[in-house]
C-alpha cells in the first residue's frame, strides 16, 4: 500500500514505473510516481464531481490544444460562497483527477479562500512552492518533470480559477 497525502491506495501498478534505477534518488521518485499514478487511477473510479449541474451561477470553458482536452467547469455561489462544483468534458486521466481533487478542496470554501487555494496549486504546479503537509493535490509535483502532463494537470486549475473570478473567457493551457 501507498500513502499519498493520509490517502492509503492499493500498490497494483508499481510494474508500470519507468524510472532508471541508479538515477539519484531513484527509489524516492519511484515511490512519489507510483504514489501519483495510484492516486490518479483512484480519482478516475470514484468522480462525484464529473457531470453538468443543474443552475450553475458561474461556468469556465479550458482546453489543452496539446492533447484535446476540453473542459468546463461549473460552480454554484451563494453569496461568496462555492456551495457545489463540477465540470465536465473530454480530457485525460490526469486532468480528470486534478479536476477532481480541487472540486472537493474548493466547495464549501469562500470565493477569495478557493482563489487562495487554487493560487497554491498553481504556484506548486510552476515549482514555487509545496503545499500543506497532507494535501492530496501534492502528488502532482511529480508531473513537474514532464511538460505535456504538467499543462494536463494545470488545465484543471486555471479553468476553475476562472470559474472562482467570474471570468468567462476561455483557458487555454498554450
Amino acid at each position: 500500500m501507498a500513502s499519498c497525502a493520509g490517502l492509503t491506495l492499493p500498490s497494483a501498478n508499481a510494474h508500470r514505473l519507468l524510472v532508471p534505477t541508479g538515477a539519484p534518488d531513484s527509489a524516492a521518485l519511484a515511490d512519489a510516481i507510483s504514489r501519483f499514478q495510484e492516486l490518479v487511477l483512484l480519482r478516475n473510479r470514484a468522480r462525484p464531481h464529473f457531470g453538468e449541474l443543474l443552475n450553475p451561477s458561474r461556468q469556465a470553458i479550458g482546453t489543452n490544444p496539446l492533447c484535446g482536452d476540453l473542459l468546463t467547469v461549473e460552480l454554484v455561489v451563494v453569496g461568496d460562497r462555492i456551495v457545489q462544483s463540477a465540470f465536465y468534458g473530454e480530457m485525460s486521466a490526469i486532468s480528470i483527477a486534478a479536476a477532481e481533487i480541487l472540486c472537493t478542496q474548493i466547495e464549501n470554501l469562500s470565493l477569495a479562500d478557493a482563489e487562495a487555494r487554487l493560487r497554491a496549486a498553481q504556484s506548486m504546479l510552476a515549482g514555487r512552492q509545496d503545499l500543506a503537509a497532507g494535501d492530496e493535490f501534492q502528488c502532482f509535483t511529480v508531473v513537474r518533470r514532464y511538460p505535456n502532463r504538467l499543462k494536463t494537470a494545470t488545465l484543471p486549475v486555471a479553468t476553475l480559477l476562472a470559474a472562482v473570478r467570474g471570468d468567462s473567457a476561455p483557458v487555454s493551457t498554450e
